[in-house]
């Protein structure tokens, strides 16, 4: 997990943008991370504003990351200003086209460092609880542990196996290409199958949780197909 402290501003200010009050805004700057989140996986990318000035906005980025050499830069929330530009017509306070913020800011920074300013931030709006609980459950860069599992859907718990096969409560067995029978859900089906799609790039499991992934997607493919 890598985390970021960016602060970002008009990159050039239209007449209308250097009168702008972005507090009085503050709406659509929330929605904008909430369109953000919803875009990412929780387990991919977070933004969470941290403080709303007249002229700028205090944000954390948390990511996780396979590889603690990943190189994140700011264009990282392009989909943040990207919504604020297009979808609340920001675009009257820029004087580039399609150009919005600058990033005054954009540091890494630690775990701790990011809770410190969570606990000190005054802003209401945004999932606090979570990014509490995202940045208390994961592994920074440089940190020691194994692969962050925060975002994993609920266990999956197998009965027991013996033999390569497992023993069903009546004694009986089923046989399986896994060897394993799987009891679980529709809706923890639906949930894995979601988490194997959204983390399929990240941590060191990646090729078999694509492998999982496309074989799933094949099984659908031929129920479409019928």
């Amino acid at each position: 997990m890598k985390i970021f402290k960016v602060i970002v501003a008009l990159k050039t200010p239209s007449p209308e943008g250097m009168k702008a009050d972005f507090r009085d805004r503050s709406k659509d700057i929330f929605d904008a991370a909430d369109f953000f989140n919803n875009k990412f996986a929780r387990w991919n990318k977070r933004l969470f504003i941290t403080e709303i000035d007249n002229n700028k906005i205090d944000m954390l980025l948390i990511k996780e990351v396979s590889d603690d050499n990943t190189i994140i830069s700011p264009l990282e929330i392009g989909v943040f200003s990207r919504f604020l530009y297009h979808n609340r017509k920001w675009q009257e306070y820029s004087r580039e086209t399609s150009k919005l913020f600058t990033s005054i800011m954009f540091k890494e920074i630690s775990r701790g460092e990011a809770l410190k300013i969570v606990a000190e931030s005054t802003v209401k709006s945004g999932d606090r609880d979570g990014v509490v609980e995202l940045l208390e459950g994961g592994r920074t860069a440089g940190e020691s542990g194994g692969e962050s599992r925060r975002g994993a859907p609920d266990e999956i718990v197998y009965e027991k196996v013996e033999d390569g096969n497992s023993v069903a409560d009546d004694g009986s067995r089923d046989t399986f290409s896994s060897g394993r029978h799987t009891s679980i859900s529709d809706e923890l089906a639906v949930k894995t199958f979601q988490f194997l799609l959204d983390t399929q790039y990240i941590g060191k499991s990646s090729p078999d949780k694509r492998k999982a992934a496309d074989k799933i997607k094949a099984i659908l493919t031929e129920w479409l197909e019928r």
